[in-house]
């Protein structure tokens, strides 16, 4: 049975997290492992680890289906510790903001009575299309973006009303209030249902990067909640032959040749970081799923997610960066070919829990001797050059490709 260690070394039934603390940011490292069980490290072991290399637990499963986890791998430490440089972060004090919340609601998809009033989907989104379809769905907002939009899709009788606050600078636990919006209903019904505040130009937004909250009361009785964060940040989604010491990726590259590479390690890592979910208590919540070449399901990374950077000082307002890697072993059972790795950052509900999708990250492995043709991609917004590769099996004989 797997454990989870909480960090106050009390033991409930879970995935066991293993994260690396320096300067109150995190860095998970897990190891992916397809073959049989693998006998967990005490937590002594963890403990016993030396001042500069420090250790910390955290995190919880955000359900505990039985199906689901029947197709998780099992989580090992790695007896590696990597460091992150992070830290919990202020932003400069902000003046009570108080905003305009826009709303618009559709002709009713049925007419029923809604007693009790009842909700079907609930999703964040940067803008919603002609069939109320969420545009861009994602809890993390730019500066730049022009709304951040909450869809709904809801059965009710008289009002649907929802209440917008944002984080607090100085207290943990307290939103402060920024706007409300109220849907008066006069015909009982289903109905699709966006509200939202604008983000580019607008004002009255409290100082980012900011968390935000949204309780939404149906017919007059609280039915959900909704987190968003808005923020510059930007994350960085990897693959590479090893992290160091400084919780940086080495050697960034998406081909690893069995007998040359003993593993390969993915890595996330996420920048200013705001939100906060009071359901999970985390700073977001991740769930990575590997898939081989031949499109199934390896393995998997969660689900779990960042704690609270308010737990380091009620003034804080966000981490300046959180991070998670894993690494899978290669061998010569390894299957050669395009593998791909999907990473979801929080959920949402559409008839039932669903995850956002942040990207899709696709890695080559390839026997020793293949031939292998390596070109770098070049960032122009940061200057720096990645690796790529491309390897005449990956396109195959009829594919056209030529050297």
């Amino acid at each position: 049975m797997m454990q989870f260690v909480d960090s106050k070394g009390k033991k409930v039934l879970s995935t066991l997290l293993l994260t690396a603390f320096v300067f109150s940011s995190f860095l998970t490292v897990l190891q992916i492992d397809a073959g049989s069980p693998v006998e967990m490290a005490d937590l002594s072991d963890a403990v016993d680890q030396s001042a500069d290399e420090p250790m910390a637990f955290c995190g919880t499963p955000m359900y505990n289906d039985p199906e689901y986890l029947r197709t998780m791998v099992t989580f090992v430490e790695t007896k590696r510790v990597f460091s992150s440089v992070g830290e919990p972060m202020n932003v400069a004090l902000s003046p009570k903001a108080s905003g305009t919340v826009f709303a618009e609601i559709s002709s009713s998809r049925s007419l029923v009575s809604a007693s009790p009033a009842e909700y079907y989907r609930h999703v964040m989104c940067k803008d919603v299309d002609a069939d109320w379809n969420p545009v861009n769905p994602t809890t993390t907002f730019l500066p730049s973006d022009t709304a951040a939009i909450l869809l709904m899709t809801v059965t009710v009788d008289s009002e649907i009303r929802s209440v917008w606050y944002y984080r607090n600078d100085n207290l943990d636990n307290v939103w402060d209030y920024y706007g409300e919006a109220t849907e008066p209903i006069t015909t009982p019904g289903t109905y699709y249902y966006y509200v939202g505040i604008y983000i580019s130009g607008n004002p009255n937004l409290p100082t980012l990067p900011r968390g935000w909250r949204i309780m939404v009361y149906l017919d007059g009785a609280h039915s959900f909640n909704e987190y968003f964060e808005i923020t510059d940040d930007g994350w960085q989604s990897v693959t590479c032959e090893d992290v160091d010491a400084n919780g940086e990726p080495v050697n960034i590259k998406d081909t690893f040749v069995i007998g040359v590479d003993p593993q390969l390690y993915y890595y996330l890592r996420l920048y200013d970081v705001a939100y906060y979910n009071e359901i999970t208590d985390h700073c977001h919540d991740y769930l990575l799923l590997w898939y081989q070449p031949d499109g199934t399901l390896f393995g998997t990374m969660g689900p779990s997610g960042w704690s609270d950077y308010k737990n380091d000082g009620a003034t804080y307002d966000y981490w300046g960066w959180v991070a998670v890697a894993g690494y899978m072993n290669l061998d010569s059972g390894t299957p050669t070919g395009q593998w791909r790795i999907e990473t979801y950052i929080d959920t949402y509900y559409d008839g039932g829990e669903a995850w956002y999708l942040l990207t899709t990250t696709t890695f080559t492995v390839v026997k020793e001797g293949a031939e292998v043709f390596y070109y770098y991609e070049y960032n122009q917004f940061t200057g720096a050059s990645t690796q790529k590769s491309v390897t005449p099996e990956y396109y195959g004989p009829d594919s056209g490709w030529q050297l």
